[in-house]
């Protein structure tokens, strides 16, 4: 049997035969639905924070913008940027290999990627502090490449925060609320993890290392949320799969 997808611009078909009893009929049994076997849990080495927020959210996370070097060690490395941005795709890999177990079991489309996660179920360390330099040789990030590879990672947290709302939705969680800019589709895009580099102290553009650290955090903080909120939300008693799934209205 394949369940059938049932979303929010489907209900005015149902009219009053869709109201709370027969969503959260349908929320109860999309719970017991992938308990069966049991899941085996994300472990979060991220060292990102969870949002505890009600509903729990990730920030507008703000791109930063092209800086040139004014004094000391203030530009982002473009080394550290690298590693920064492999570890973020890694990350997004992990929990989309994840996640794409959990919404098999409710006949939802896995999220697509290329690549294998470092270790698979765990994601891994992130960089969320990184050394600044003061742009001598070519060792600071350069603006547009940097800006270019933020922008990826950041749309990719927006697929894997999607991908884990529909299984929130699905199961009576409670979604986590997303303000980046809209990508409402279920790929990943992968981080070319290989900036250019540039001498800052010759007066080429670069990025902030302060503001460069500011939305790495926040990734962090990002793929943590949606460990623990999904983790928490995917256990209950065994059941077989239901026949309808309800993944409710994107916020």
């Amino acid at each position: 049997m394949v369940s059938k997808i049932i979303r929010h611009s489907d209900v005015y078909k149902l009219g009053p035969l869709f109201g709370p009893v027969l969503t959260g009929l349908l929320q109860q049994s999309a719970a017991l639905a992938i308990s069966a076997p049991s899941i085996t849990a994300m472990t979060d080495s991220s060292t990102g924070t969870a949002s505890v927020a009600n509903p729990p959210a990730v920030p507008n996370m703000v791109l930063p913008v092209a800086f040139t070097h004014v004094t000391g060690s203030d530009l982002a490395p473009k080394a550290g940027f690298d590693t920064a941005m492999a570890a973020s795709y890694d990350a997004a890999i992990t929990v989309a290999e994840w996640l794409n177990t959990v919404r098999a079991r409710l006949d939802m489309a896995p999220i697509t990627y290329t690549g294998t996660p470092s270790v698979s179920g765990t994601i891994a360390a992130q960089s969320k502090a990184l050394t600044g330099v003061d742009g001598s040789g070519t060792n600071a990030v350069a603006a547009v490449s940097g800006i270019a590879e933020l922008t990826k990672a950041r749309a990719n947290l927006r697929v894997i925060i999607r991908a884990a709302n529909e299984v929130l939705n699905a199961v009576g969680g409670t979604p986590i609320t997303r303000y980046e800019p809209k990508n409402d589709g279920l790929a990943l895009t992968a981080n070319a993890a290989t900036a250019t580099g540039v001498a800052g102290t010759s007066g080429a553009q670069s990025l902030s290392d302060t503001a460069v650290d500011a939305i790495l955090v926040q990734f962090a903080n990002g793929y943590a949320t949606v460990a623990a909120k999904v983790a928490a939300a995917i256990t209950a008693a065994t059941r077989a799969k239901p026949k309808y799934v309800y993944v409710g209205k994107q916020n």
